[in-house]
């Protein structure tokens, strides 16, 4: 629920939800700000020149390859480690989800909502489980994977030194820095659906940019996350919201944008499969520092499962339709009754969402 006490509409209609299925792979990263420190030394990555594919041809996620055998031998789990489990098993396993570019929260021995988070991003990309099968849980077989000694490839090497590459079909997304990992992290991206939402936009905010106070709306769109090509360029950060953005297609909570309106923001919800209205959902304690990880003009590669993301170049949004709505309230005579009536407006307007903002 927004700070304005509104209820947003359930979709009204559902479409065909569209994403390809492509080969998963395994990924090895090389840390993060928000975790326990990593020893560079643990595991290598391998640079190769660019191979890029003709850009009318299908384009998967990374090459992966895995480095010698460690001369640690593995251990063991004698239980299923998930959600609500504690103890050094936990702990073990936090660790080297930060070893390998996860970001499970604090390595507490404590399975919570940030460590099952990235548990679903290790099964989508490494244990190739599809996103709407995650489990969330760590077996002996899950844990012994773990342990091997993985090492991604970025699909695009000769890019700006830090830059982003989104994987739709295995709904996760990673984030390279000098040609090595820097952050593996679970996505939610569109849904795919026809969707129709009552919303508040802030004044300044597209449909609302020359208002003084917030207005009600209803938006109607299709929620895609389109395949492309394109570069970080603005951001919102606002002390007074604690970070949250409100706009035309809902709340986002420290948004980057890379494609017009589209952004990679922290959400609420975060399911393990595909629930935004376009944007790209990252769990909110990610959200806190990723902008900090990422700076305007470093690069983004969204890859769909069917053509390469140049075939599309900076590919725009979907368009999507507003109808503001107006709120009058009269009084009776009555002291104990107040009647409240909300009209539509008449004017309705389509508009690009080149300039809008979806969730």
């Amino acid at each position: 629920m927004n700070p304005h006490g509104l209820r947003r509409w359930a979709p009204a209609l559902v479409a065909s939800l569209v994403l390809g299925a492509v080969g998963i792979v395994a990924a090895y990263g090389g840390g993060q700000d928000s975790a326990a420190s990593i020893d560079p030394g643990t595991l290598e990555s391998v640079l190769e020149e660019d191979s890029l594919p003709g850009t009318d041809v299908v384009d998967s996620a990374p090459e992966v390859t895995e480095a010698p055998p460690t001369t640690v031998g593995k251990t063991r789990i004698k239980r299923t480690l998930a959600k609500g489990t504690r103890g050094n098993d936990v702990k073990r396993m936090q660790q080297r989800l930060v070893d390998l570019g996860y970001d499970p929260g604090v390595v507490d021995g404590v399975f919570g909502e940030k460590t099952r988070a990235a548990v679903w991003a290790f099964e989508k990309l490494v244990m190739q489980v599809p996103a709407r099968k995650v489990t969330g849980k760590v077996n002996n077989a899950m844990w012994q994977r773990m342990q091997d000694r993985l090492v991604v490839k970025p699909k695009r090497k000769k890019t700006t030194n830090v830059h982003l590459e989104v994987y739709l079909p295995e709904q996760v997304a990673v984030l390279f820095e000098g040609g090595k990992v820097r952050l593996i992290t679970h996505i939610s991206s569109g849904s795919g659906e026809f969707w129709e939402e009552l919303v508040m936009i802030d004044p300044g905010e597209d449909g609302n940019q020359n208002g003084k106070e917030p207005i009600a709306a209803i938006v109607r769109g299709f929620s895609v996350t389109p395949g492309g090509v394109y570069k970080f360029n603005r951001r919102y950060v606002d002390p007074a919201t604690g970070g949250w953005r409100e706009g035309r297609l809902g709340r986002m909570f420290k948004p980057v944008y890379f494609n017009k309106g589209i952004a990679v923001h922290g959400s609420g919800n975060v399911p393990s499969y595909p629930a935004s209205h376009g944007c790209i959902r990252i769990p909110m304690h990610i959200a806190e520092y990723f902008p900090e990880l990422v700076k305007n003009g470093d690069q983004v590669f969204v890859f769909d499962g069917k053509k390469s993301p140049e075939y599309y170049g900076a590919q725009p949004p979907r368009s999507d339709s507003i109808t503001r709505v107006s709120t009058t309230t009269t009084t009776t005579t009555s002291t104990t009754v107040k009647k409240t009536t909300t009209t539509v407006k008449k004017t309705t307007t389509t508009t690009s969402s080149s300039t809008l903002a979806p969730e």
